[in-house]
């Protein structure tokens, strides 16, 4: 029998398409997931649904990935969340992004959706977690 509760992926990225398509990707792996299509979506969803990880774009109108972490970073709810940075930004940027906080930054040309599961799984079992 698995866990008691599905872990909670919260998708945040502005293009609805590729967006649902992870959502679907995550539920067949029993994941729950939501989507926000922007940063001010995206903690307004974590304050009446909390995830487990944030899955985070970094380029959207409005409040944007690095804004996001911004935020996470002063709000004591969701500053504990793993944040996944998933996103087509250059090097420099996804750098940035991991000194605002992201606990890894991927790109998204150069990942494949199972390198995409595996980091997922390894963010949610935490450092010192048993394999």
């Amino acid at each position: 029998m698995g866990e008691a509760r599905h872990r909670r992926v919260l998708v945040v990225n502005d293009d609805a398409p590729l967006a649902e398509s992870v959502c679907r990707l995550l539920r067949e792996e029993d994941y729950e997931a939501r989507l926000a299509l922007d940063g001010e979506a995206a903690l307004e969803t974590f304050a009446e649904w909390p995830a487990d990880l944030v899955l985070l774009d970094l380029i959207m109108p409005g409040l944007d990935g690095w804004q996001f972490l911004e935020r996470r970073s002063r709000d004591r709810f969701l500053a504990h969340v793993p944040v996944l940075v998933w996103s087509v930004c250059a090097t420099v940027e996804l750098e940035r992004a991991r000194r605002l906080g992201a606990d890894v930054c991927l790109a998204r040309s150069a990942t494949d959706p199972d390198q995409l599961l595996d980091t997922i799984e390894s963010l949610l079992k935490g450092p010192g977690a048993p394999g």
